[in-house]
């Protein structure tokens, strides 16, 4: 509540949120009530969108998102980016089992327009190219195996990226934060507690993984929704990644992975009402 009163709403000012929340801010007057009602009761909307393109149950999905990750999903302004890109991407997966121009238009347009919600945004739009890519049990076997052999590429190149920005004010500021945060000691409670809550989102992805390669439950998948998949699946080899990097890198991990709570919900619905689960 605190930080959208202290939006500064003049031209070129620094804020440390993206400019879209200090314009939603100065839009709604500095309520904190009716901001979190455009931001994250649009987020909840843009899920329902998102369900119904993928031809899923949307109060099983509602359910489902509320019950497992609720807290967490009405929680950061990261929530916003990622409601904007995976609707996108539902999107975009309808026009890749049936073509329709109108749908790639507005999918195209949702995942640039989430770019302007979170800085950690770039990171969905850079997987979404997995949405084409052919996917099986030993592509991802391959994956697993040639993964940590790349760790130390990657570590290299993300923070090539990164710091190419440094004339970003509000980037730098956020790495430097985000690294404060991984660099700090955990207690052996909250080391149990973020692995529970690390789990919480892996264990599933192992098992819906597992069932969806299982016999001939391949083929009843959706393309849409197998598409909608491997971009998920991509967030959570991305956050394992993060992870082989070592410590100083705790609020990446956390923060790819929670992206994934999205198409969990959709995707252990829709494989529940397939028979899968």
């Amino acid at each position: 509540m605190r930080v959208v009163r202290k939006f500064i709403f003049s031209k070129h000012a620094f804020n440390y949120t993206e400019d879209i929340y200090v314009r939603i801010g100065e839009f709604v007057g500095r309520n904190y009530f009716i901001f979190r009602l455009v931001v994250w009761g649009g987020s909840y909307l843009l899920f329902c969108i998102t369900a119904k393109n993928l031809k899923t149950n949307i109060y099983q999905a509602v359910i489902i998102l509320y019950l497992t990750h609720g807290l967490v999903f009405g929680y950061g302004r990261v929530t916003s980016a990622m409601a904007i890109y995976f609707t996108g991407l539902s999107f975009i997966c309808c026009t890749l089992e049936r073509y329709s121009i109108i749908k790639f238009v507005i999918g195209i347009s949702l995942i640039i327009l989430c770019l302007q919600f979170h800085t950690s945004a770039y990171i969905l739009v850079g997987l979404t190219v997995l949405a084409i890519i052919p996917l099986n049990k030993y592509s991802i076997i391959a994956i697993i195996i040639i993964l940590p052999l790349l760790v130390f590429q990657l570590k290299g190149l993300f923070e090539d990226i990164v710091f190419s920005q440094i004339d970003n004010e509000r980037l730098i500021h956020k790495v430097t934060t985000y690294n404060e945060i991984g660099d700090r000691a955990l207690g052996i409670a909250e080391l149990m507690l973020n692995t529970i809550e690390y789990l919480s989102f892996y264990l599933p992805y192992v098992l819906i993984t597992l069932r969806a390669f299982k016999n001939k439950n391949y083929f009843r998948i959706p393309y849409s929704l197998l598409s909608f998949y491997k971009v998920s699946l991509g967030l959570v080899f991305s956050s394992i990644v993060f992870m082989l990097f070592g410590s100083g890198y705790s609020v990446f991990i956390y923060r790819v992975l929670f992206m994934t709570m999205i198409p969990l919900a959709i995707l252990t619905s829709k494989f529940y009402s397939l028979k899968i689960l």
